[in-house]
């Protein structure tokens, strides 16, 4: 009798808890890259995320209300954007995990690309406010005659 007990109490916390750890399984994308609210990154950045899942999904674009589908049914955890991004602008994007049957969806993350001086790559304004640098052009011209 208390072996049937026993066995009742297993099969009826099984069942009671088997809802739950299918919930707990699933969970969101996480560890962007380049994290969340970053500045400064590349014109052509390369997106990376981890997942538990079955496969994902990526959505990415300018405006937080207008996603793209930039990869679909993927298991890569990586994706170089396939376009020049504009400068000083900023991405979202978000990736959702596909888990058997159901799809969670992710966090919306951001970042701001770099200014167009910071991606030319110019070594004399490079760092310097915009003020000071026109302070200084006329130092620099005659300089440079």
């Amino acid at each position: 009798m208390k072996k049937i007990i026993f066995l009742t109490l297993v099969v009826l916390v099984t069942l009671v808890l088997s809802p739950v750890s299918q919930v707990m399984g699933a969970a969101k994308a996480y560890d962007p890259r380049p994290i969340d609210g970053a500045g400064d990154v590349s014109l052509e950045p390369v997106l990376s995320w981890n997942f538990d899942g079955d496969s994902c999904n990526v959505y990415g674009g300018l405006s937080p209300d207008d996603l793209r589908l930039a990869l679909s049914g993927t298991t890569r955890t990586s994706l170089k954007v396939p376009q020049t991004l504009p400068p000083d602008t900023v991405f979202y994007w978000r990736v959702d995990v596909n888990d058997s049957d159901q799809v969670i969806q992710g966090d919306l993350w951001s970042f701001r690309t770099e200014s167009l001086i910071e991606a030319s790559g110019c070594g004399i304004l490079n760092g310097f406010p915009l003020s000071s640098a026109i302070l200084l052009l006329p130092v620099i011209l005659v300089l440079f005659r």
